[in-house]
Formats: C-alpha cells, sequence, structure tokens
C-alpha cells in the first residue's frame, strides 16, 4: 500500500527519533509513501483556538495534496490525526459551502505561499 505520509511539526523538529523510527518501520514493512513536504502545520493549539476556520483551510489543504495524488493520509502524531479528523467532519458536514469560501481561502493561502492553484478538496 502506498500513502501521502504526515510526519507532523514535532516528528520533524521536536521529536526526530519518531520520523526515523517511521520511515524504518515503514521501510522494514515495505509500506511505499510520498512525504507531504509542502504540508502546513495542522494548528494544532493556538491556531485551532483563535481561527478555527483558518485551521480547517490549512488542514483541507493537506487533505487535497493527498488527493491530488490518489492516496489515503498516514498521520504519525495523535494530535495531528485527531486535528485533521475534526476539520475533516466540519468540512464535510458543511460541505455546500467548501466551493465558496473554502477553495477560495485555500487558493490564496497557496498563491502567496508555494502558488499551489491547482489545490482544492472534494471531500473524499
Amino acid at each position: 500500500m502506498k500513502y501521502a505520509f504526515y510526519p507532523g511539526c514535532v516528528a520533524r523538529g521536536g521529536a526526530p527519533e519518531l520520523y526515523d523510527s517511521a520511515l524504518a518501520v515503514m521501510e522494514r514493512l515495505g509500506i511505499e509513501h510520498v512525504e507531504l513536504t509542502k504540508a502546513a502545520c495542522t494548528g494544532a493549539g493556538v491556531l485551532q483556538e483563535k481561527n478555527l476556520k483558518m485551521g480547517d483551510i490549512l488542514n483541507v489543504r493537506t487533505f487535497a495534496m493527498a488527493e491530488q495524488m490518489g492516496l489515503p493520509i498516514m498521520v504519525l502524531c495523535s494530535t495531528c490525526q485527531g486535528v485533521m479528523s475534526q476539520a475533516n467532519h466540519r468540512v464535510k458536514r458543511d460541505l455546500s459551502t467548501l466551493p465558496r469560501s473554502t477553495n477560495t481561502s485555500l487558493l490564496k493561502v497557496s498563491s502567496t505561499r508555494e502558488r499551489l492553484r491547482s489545490s482544492t478538496y472534494c471531500g473524499r
């Protein structure tokens, strides 16, 4: 199986042994992955408390990256998994507003950061 791999901020920064261990386990088990190197932080903590919509938009952007690759997301961090799951639930619950608000905001975020103009989220 192949996954879009989202290691999270902690695994890439504060706990690099988690990242290294995950890579070793995936290799040993024969799990293919494509790391989402351009994915933003999930916004756990401060961003989610101050601006829930922006947190959801950043997570939807990550979901869109995985969707474009046609891959499910594998997340290492339990906090990231929880935040992403909640964002996905909120967005899917109100998918009717997604094309107008979230995808428009997603394009603005992408154009100012990495120029990923094609990143849209379908809710798969």
